[in-house]
């Protein structure tokens, strides 16, 4: 039997007397370290070598609470612990800070509606199977900003998701109904409804059906590109549970037709104008629903 110091410890940095503590931790295989959560953090980095894994601080004004933080998760590891133990403690304390780190633990209603519209369509392509796994996420542009929320090599879409009775859309800039590449360009409008105070999570039952769903890895890109998302930085229900759910009233397709579709259109905007956003009445584009 091998000690703790084989698969975790702590490595002290000083610089002009202060300490800095480092985490390393080992694994049996290098394929393990694809299941860690290790989204991109503002104060707190993941450096990836052979077998091992080592988090560092970023920022110095946490030095204290990273320092403690580094022993106490030292604390929780036992010898015998399996990789799969030892990666389930790792992403747990991982997401703990993170969650930590988040001025509001709950989203608002609009932005968990914006995300379960996104998840819809994610799901969706899954099922179908027209892309491999691979290339569904590849193509969901999170957690980088984007013109279009998917992308893929003969088509984007734009996913917006409102109430029962607006009967308008936000578009955020004169890039977002844009189509690029020669390819079609499709907006995937949902009407959803909100039921308060409700027991049933549906956002978090749908996040964690599509996690299920994914091939082993892949599960855990799919955990990072929701919490590294620079508007909606997402945990999963374990971590983020909603005391509401949602309902699906119309779920809609339109083609965005780039001479015909209503749309601000950049070669048209005097010199100097940029960042444009506004309102788009959702039945001035009803003729070119597909579905």
């Amino acid at each position: 039997m091998g000690s703790i110091d084989d698969i975790v410890k702590v490595i002290e940095s000083i610089e002009t007397d202060i300490e800095t503590k480092i985490l390393w931790l080992q694994f049996d295989s290098e394929n393990n370290l694809e299941a860690l959560f290790t989204p991109k953090l503002a104060n707190i980095a993941f450096v990836k070598v052979d077998r091992t894994i080592s988090v560092t601080l970023k920022n110095p004004s946490f030095r204290d609470f990273f320092n403690d933080w580094v022993t106490r998760f030292i604390d929780k590891i036992e010898v015998n612990d399996s990789s799969e133990i030892l990666i389930k403690k790792f992403n747990n304390e991982i997401k703990a800070i993170v969650l930590l780190g988040q001025k509001e633990k709950k989203m608002s209603v609009n932005t968990a509606k914006g995300l379960y519209a996104e998840l819809l369509v994610l799901k969706q392509y899954l099922d179908e199977g027209k892309y491999t796994q691979v290339e569904v996420l590849q193509g969901w542009h999170r957690p980088a900003p984007a013109n279009h929320d998917f992308d893929y090599k003969d088509f984007s879409l734009e996913v917006k998701a409102t109430s029962r009775d607006s009967a308008t859309i936000k578009i955020t800039s004169e890039h977002q109904l844009m189509a690029t590449e020669d390819k079609p360009l499709h907006l995937h409008l949902y009407r959803i409804d909100t039921v308060k105070k409700s027991n049933e999570d549906n956002l978090g039952k749908l996040y964690l059906i599509i996690k299920e769903q994914l091939e082993t890895g892949l599960d855990n890109v799919f955990e990072m590109k929701c919490a590294e998302d620079a508007f909606c930085d997402y945990l999963g229900p374990e971590y983020m549970p909603l005391d509401y759910k949602f309902l699906i009233i119309e779920d809609l397709l339109f083609n965005v037709d780039q001479e015909s579709f209503p749309r601000i259109k950049k070669e048209n905007l005097d010199a100097g104008l940029s960042k444009i956003s506004y309102n788009l009445d959702i039945s001035s584009f009803e003729k070119f629903k597909i579905q």
